[in-house]
Parts: structure tokens; C-alpha cells; sequence
């Protein structure tokens, strides 16, 4: 199948015939839910439709990871409206912890009878290897999805002490799995044994970009951290505003990165070094549900603060282009950041950036693991990245942006 980008992880893998079923295997964090949906998106740009069933989060953020997945490969596009296309293929559904197979085939009746929705392929995200229930669950949604001719992709969280039994790996037609490889991701595909085969022999893994997984050519193999980077060749993204991301922007001047500063008509800087002023288009791409905003910080957003709203606009533009976010804040008790600069802290979290926090009560630098955050001394690895913050920053905020950049490079005015 010809693929609408250059790059579609999903290209490495053997395309499946309606109704196979492929595994992605890895660790929390790895990016299951983004090669889902470079596979999804490898049918919705070509007009073929699609299900997006999402077991473990909300129809929201689900959407967000479509949403900044087409702002990474948006340069690789030759699809004029590709969001809207998208749009009208998907069906994003988010029924649980699990799937009420008639409940659901109710739904694809009536989708059937009063629209010309027929999805050809089904994405399932969000199960774990050691989930109790798993073969059955995994078979009854081989059953129920072979019997309309449909094909999918369906994530696993495995981890060490839960890798997936033989029997769950008999129920697949095509294994992927993810693991980390220096500054990399490395896809593996294999095919289960079934009786009489031969052994599937294991070609060396590709390699994938750790944020956007866009397959990879091997002279542009990602970085070892332990290489090091020229700090001209590094994009900083911010909000210009005052604060920790003015002296982001200060630091990074010194050190000669670039900078990229986003900010919209009505909307004040103190760092304009970088400016980018973002179109009501381009806000618009970056728009979320102040509701939903609200639900997860545990915070009062409402619809008619518009300059709130284009704030958190701007730090999605900031964060989907990141491979890396650092944050100066305060984390509280339930894992979130004090402030608006906790949405891109949630962000980050939910499109499986490498994410720090410098947490001033504690005065520590914290990485998130994928379920909890735990101290940790950062180091800026990768050519793009974010770094925002309190609009207070106090001298000990400022002293760790110092360290950060002197631990990442070996020069500095």
C-alpha cells in the first residue's frame, strides 16, 4: 500500500488482510498510541475509513494525538485539507476499560443504515499484557471484527514482569514490538509460529524517531545522548512570556540555539526574539475543550476567557513540536503542575514526550516515567524542544535553566 507520508512507521510492518490482527508491543511510554495512529491515519488520508476505539482514555485525547501527529508530518503532506479528511473517516469511541461487542455492532448498524460509514480498519488502544481477561478479550474482538471483514491494530502495555503469553501472540497475525535504542525507538515485526511453520527470522530493527516515530534512514540515526549537540543546530520553543520562558529564550541566545517564540494579536510578550504570531487558522489547530482543560487540571477554565484559550493554544503548538519539554513549576499532589503551564505538562504527557519538571518547593528536577514522576538530573538530547514555566521564576527556577543548558553544551558566551 502506498503511503500518504514518507515515513509511516506502519510501512516497516506487512500490511494486514481484512480481518488479521497485529499487536504493538512495548513498555508505558514507548508510543504505542502513535504507531496506532500512523496506521490509522495510513487508511483515513486515502479515504478509507476507520474506528478508533479507545479503551483507556477519552474521546478528547484520543483526537489530540491525531491532532498533533498531522502538525509533525504536516510538512510531508501532499493532501490538500488532511485534517478535514481525517475527520470525516474517523470514528473515535472511547467505551471503557473494555468492548460490549453487541452494544457496539448496534452502533455499526445504524453507522451503516444512516451514513456510508464502513470502517476497513479498527484501532484499539489502550490494553495491558497483564490483563487478566486478555485472550478472551483479544478473541472476541478477532471474532466479531473478522465477521465484517475488518482488520486492526490493537496496543498492549508490556512490560518485563507481564510480557504476553503464547497464547495472546497465537491470536495475532503480525507482532510489532517497540524498545528503546540509544536516542531512538526500534520497531521489530515478527509472524507467530503456527503448526509446520518455519521460524521467523528477525531482520535488525528500524529505526524510529523518538517523538514523531517517522521511520528513520540509517545515515539519520538519532543521536546518542552521550554525543552531544551543537546547541546552533537546537530549535527552542516557547511562549516569549515573562518568566521561566523569557530566560529560556535569554540562556538559549548565549548558547546560539535558535528560538521560536508563539504569540497571537492581543496576546503580550516580554521576549519577542523569535516572534511568531499564530493566525486564527493556526490557533484553531491547537484548540481544546476548556472543559476538558478544566476536568484534568482540577481548575475553573471557562469558554469566554479567550486570551486563557489562546494561551493554551500556543502551548500546543509549542509542545507538538517538541521531542523534549521542560517545565519550571510546582507539582502537586495528584501528578499535575500549579498553573496554565500545567497544559503543557499534560500535554507532554499524554503524546509521550520526554518530559521535566523542575519542581520548585523541592528544588529538584523530576522526569516523568509514564505514571509518576521521579527525581532525575535532565539533559537537553534532541534538536527541539520546549521549555515554559511560572511567570514568577524565582533565582533557584532561573539557577537550574542555567545548569540545563551548561550540562547539554560544551560552550556558552
Amino acid at each position: 500500500m502506498h503511503e500518504p507520508y514518507e515515513g509511516n512507521p506502519v510501512a516497516a510492518a506487512r500490511p494486514l488482510r481484512p480481518g488479521q490482527l497485529g499487536l504493538v508491543m512495548a513498555p508505558p511510554g514507548l508510543g504505542k498510541t502513535t504507531f496506532l495512529v500512523h496506521a490509522a491515519l495510513s487508511r483515513l488520508l486515502v479515504g478509507e475509513s476507520v474506528l478508533h476505539l479507545a479503551l483507556d482514555q477519552s474521546v478528547a485525547h484520543a483526537i489530540g494525538h491525531y491532532d498533533a501527529l498531522l502538525a509533525l508530518v504536516d510538512e510531508r503532506l501532499q493532501i490538500e485539507g488532511a485534517a478535514a479528511v481525517v475527520e470525516r473517516n474517523r470514528r473515535v469511541l472511547a467505551p471503557g476499560s473494555d468492548v460490549d461487542w453487541d452494544r457496539l455492532a448496534t452502533v455499526w448498524e445504524a453507522w451503516a443504515d444512516w451514513t456510508d460509514f464502513e470502517p476497513r480498519l479498527a484501532v484499539l488502544d489502550g490494553w495491558s499484557a497483564s490483563r487478566g481477561s486478555l485472550v478472551d478479550s483479544l478473541a472476541a474482538a478477532k471474532r466479531h471484527l473478522s465477521a465484517r471483514g475488518v482488520s486492526a491494530w490493537i496496543s498492549l502495555r508490556a512490560e518485563p514482569e507481564s510480557e504476553a503469553g503464547a497464547e495472546v501472540l497465537g491470536l495475532a497475525d503480525q507482532i510489532v514490538r517497540l524498545v528503546t535504542l540509544g536516542g531512538a525507538i526500534g520497531l521489530q515485526v515478527s509472524v507467530p509460529l503456527r503448526d509446520g511453520d518455519e521460524p521467523d527470522t528477525l531482520a535488525e530493527p528500524h529505526m524510529l524517531d523518538a517523538t514523531s516515530l517517522l521511520l528513520q534512514p540509517a545515515k539519520g540515526r538519532a543521536p546518542s545522548s552521550e554525543m552531544g549537540l551543537d546547541p546552533r543546530q537546537c530549535m527552542l520553543y516557547s511562549g516569549g512570556a515573562p518568566g521561566a520562558e523569557s530566560a529560556f529564550g535569554e540562556i538559549a541566545e548565549r548558547y546560539g540555539l535558535r528560538e521560536v517564540a508563539f504569540t497571537f494579536e492581543g496576546h503580550r510578550q516580554t521576549r519577542t526574539q523569535g516572534q511568531r504570531v499564530l493566525s486564527p487558522a493556526e490557533l484553531a489547530m491547537g484548540d481544546v475543550s476548556l472543559t476538558y482543560v478544566s476536568k484534568r487540571l482540577h481548575r475553573n477554565y471557562h469558554d469566554r476567557e479567550s486570551l486563557i484559550r489562546g494561551v493554551l493554544q500556543t502551548i500546543w503548538h509549542m509542545v507538538s513540536r517538541s521531542q523534549q519539554v521542560f517545565v519550571v513549576g510546582a507539582i502537586q499532589e495528584d501528578g499535575t503542575v500549579r498553573g496554565g503551564t500545567g497544559w503543557a505538562v499534560e500535554l507532554a504527557a499524554m503524546w509521550s514526550r520526554e518530559l521535566w519538571v523542575f519542581d520548585l518547593p523541592s528544588s529538584r528536577w523530576h522526569r516523568w516515567s509514564g505514571c509518576a514522576f521521579g527525581p532525575g538530573q535532565p539533559r537537553i538530547t534532541t534538536r527541539e524542544f520546549c521549555g515554559t514555566g511560572t511567570r514568577t521564576l524565582p533565582e533557584a527556577g532561573r539557577q537550574a535553566i542555567e545548569r540545563l543548558f551548561a550540562h547539554s553544551f560544551d560552550r556558552g558566551a
